[in-house]
């Protein structure tokens, strides 16, 4: 569904934040970070898709497939925490 949301309003923010999830669920973490940069690009305070991308971040460092994944997480989630010091959502869903 969100495709095809996607294909009727490319410039669906909620839509685009739900296929960068999905994609993070199936693994697919090239579209996630897309999606989730994609949305800070229309959002830069979206602390939700900066979450998306510390998570995405993490697996690449944790898979060892990027060796600066750990200082780009951290960056990520210390400019949530500044947007939103209360912000409640974990990183990891």
């Amino acid at each position: 569904e969100c495709e095809r949301a996607l294909a009727l309003e490319p410039q669906n923010l909620e839509a685009r934040r739900a296929a960068a999830y999905l994609a993070r669920k199936r693994g697919d973490l090239d579209a996630a970070a897309a999606g989730f940069t994609a949305v800070l690009q229309a959002d830069p305070d979206a602390v939700d898709a900066l979450l998306g991308v510390t998570e995405v971040h993490l697996t690449r460092y944790s898979r060892g497939e990027d060796a600066q994944g750990l200082e780009l997480a951290r960056q990520a989630v210390a400019r949530a925490e500044r947007l939103a010091p209360d912000f409640w959502k974990p990183p990891f869903t």
